[in-house]
């Protein structure tokens, strides 16, 4: 199937793309040439030499192209198609005024709106005499691509009044030719024949993802059906994508053997991969905490893995694919501040295995001290040991030494030392992604932030001191890697006893509206999936039974001391 999309000059800003210098050997090193032949009979037909006239004669800005861009494209694709063996099933093309249509429908199947992301092949951009094209189709190239995980490769075509570029883009980056006159049909006749018959060492599909459209409604939201080694994953849905450039990591969530997973895929660039870490935190057991993999594995289009590269190897990605076992829930899902911090409280416990804010040299908070009540829980649960660890002696800072030097002293020293990641950097994301989900929930007693979450502020103030500084420049730096998530845990947990009567509830999956203009902007849900397949007759409740994981909530509560007073306890108790 090829789809010629044609599309009108718009009002998007294409600024913020990357614009990337022609490559004068494109067509040798990105396309396949059109058997000479046929191309030489593509270019003698009247028609083509007619509407190639009527492309390069546009010299107005109100005038389009558009109308012979198309016909000229799609008589190019019709010739093509009727000499190949393996056909594709339909070829379109879009009309300028009547949205997509159909001219040749194999297998008598038609749409009667216009053609959902998942079955476009191609892209064309058009300019009159005016604007960047290359910049504007690639925008539409990078928003089909995000759309549509199952095409690692893309070839699209900018087109002006007196010239064509061919652009291709995958994961190891945007290439382009340089800007060739509509005389030259043979290359023309390459970028339409590589839709069909791509070089062997450009990838368009990966043939073990599959779009399924819903059986009532030929132009709704589709869902995927992933297949890997052991066995396949249903109705996967979007829930998360990155740059379409790089790694292209897409995660779903899907149904796989009866419990809902995590399907991440993306393009390894020779770092460590997900799947093998994984393999090695669970190496001696469950490690509690840590996300769990079913299976991470190559993928391939038959025997043959997909492999992204650039013609001088500069970049080389394959594309691999894991399944996890814990899908878990949005932390916008919490029902109240309490329970949204608890979990903040676990993320930092699974300290790490293996750029930060802007520089900061001013360090005045030592290691946070508990009061008593809190103080008692924390040795409960971690031991007198863990806590005499962290603690600051006279002159240090969370263990390290500031230095004494100047802050243009430090700076110049600083820009000196060589990167690693450090565990700070992962305290760091911590603290932003609560900061985020703090900001977005709503609470039950009013939607704004304030004043219904004010005893929340102090806490965000105190966690943003001790993540502000740059530790890397101390001298010497704090003995331990994990410093910054001891104290972000010893604040969120003094917090939490001192909030223990009073949590602030939240309504789970609702967020907080926030204002565009003069008018609120009311968000919608967040998505959510049962750990089983949906019924198909919605809203009937599916009961549980007893091949049901148990799921629990961990709870904060009070106990009697066999000495006297009172202890705090985490419980875990079963969900009703």
């Amino acid at each position: 199937m090829v789809v010629l999309v044609v599309t009108v000059p718009g009002e998007q800003n294409e600024k913020d793309l990357t614009r990337v210098h022609p490559n004068p050997a494109f067509f040798h090193d990105h396309l396949k040439a059109c058997p000479a032949s046929l191309a030489d009979a593509i270019k003698k037909c009247s028609d083509v030499q007619q509407w190639i006239s009527d492309i390069t004669q546009v010299e107005t800005k109100e005038a389009s192209p558009c109308e012979p861009v198309a016909k000229l494209l799609s008589k190019i694709s019709e010739t093509v198609f009727s000499t190949l063996e393996d056909k594709p099933d339909i070829i379109c093309a879009v009309g300028r005024d009547d949205g997509c249509r159909m001219l040749a429908n194999l297998k008598d199947r038609s749409y009667s709106e216009g053609v959902p992301y998942h079955c476009i092949e191609t892209i064309v951009g058009t300019k009159a005499i005016y604007g960047d094209g290359q910049a504007q189709a690639t925008r539409y190239a990078f928003t089909v691509q995000q759309a549509h995980p199952d095409r690692p490769g893309l070839y699209c075509l900018s087109v002006t009044a007196g010239k064509f570029q061919v652009i291709y883009s995958s994961p190891a980056g945007i290439e382009a030719s340089e800007l060739t006159d509509w005389s030259d049909c043979g290359s023309l006749c390459a970028y339409i024949y590589s839709l069909y018959d791509p070089p062997a060492d450009h990838v368009l599909y990966d043939h073990m993802i599959i779009p399924k459209e819903p059986a009532s409604v030929p132009l709704g939201k589709q869902a995927w059906t992933i297949q890997k080694a052991d066995g396949t994953c249903i109705n996967a849905s979007i829930i998360a994508l990155g740059d379409p450039c790089s790694r292209r990591t897409t995660v779903f969530r899907a149904v796989h053997k009866g419990r809902s997973v995590i399907v991440k895929e993306s393009f390894d660039c020779g770092r460590h991969y997900e799947g093998e870490l994984l393999t090695l935190v669970h190496a001696d057991g469950f490690l509690p905490g840590v996300v769990r993999h079913i299976v991470s594995e190559d993928v391939k289009n038959g025997d043959e893995p997909i492999v992204m590269r650039r013609k001088d190897g500069e970049l080389t990605g394959k594309k691999r694919r894991v399944v996890l076992a814990d899908p878990g829930e949005q932390l916008t899902s919490a029902r109240s501040v309490n329970d949204l911090l608890m979990a903040i409280y676990d993320t930092l416990e699974g300290r790490p295995l293996l750029f930060s804010s802007p520089i900061n040299f001013t360090w005045r908070h030592k290691t946070p001290e508990l009061p008593s009540n809190a103080h008692d829980l924390y040795i409960n649960l971690h031991g007198e040991r863990r806590y005499a660890k962290y603690r600051d002696r006279p002159g240090t800072i969370h263990g390290g030494v500031p230095p004494l030097e100047t802050d243009e002293e430090i700076e110049a020293r600083a820009r000196e030392l060589p990167f690693s990641h450090r565990w700070e950097y992962d305290a760091e994301s911590v603290f932003w992604t609560m900061y985020s989900a703090l900001l977005q929930s709503a609470a039950q007693v009013t939607p704004r932030l304030l004043p219904a979450m004010a005893g929340v502020a102090p806490l965000l103030a105190s966690l943003a001191t001790h993540v502000f500084p740059s530790y890397t420049v101390m001298t010497p730096p704090p003995p331990h890697d994990d410093h910054l998530h001891e104290a972000m845990q010893r604040l969120i947990l003094q917090y939490l006893v001192d909030n223990l009567d009073t949590p602030i509830p939240l309504l789970p999956g609702r967020l907080r509206p926030v204002a565009n203009g003069a008018d609120p902007v009311m968000h919608r849900g967040s998505y959510r999936l049962g750990r089983h397949a949906e019924d198909s007759s919605r809203g009937l409740k599916r009961r549980r039974d007893a091949s049901d994981e148990v799921r629990s909530t961990r709870r904060m509560i009070r106990a009697a001391s066999s000495r006297g007073g009172l202890v705090y306890e985490i419980v875990e108790e079963e969900e009703p």
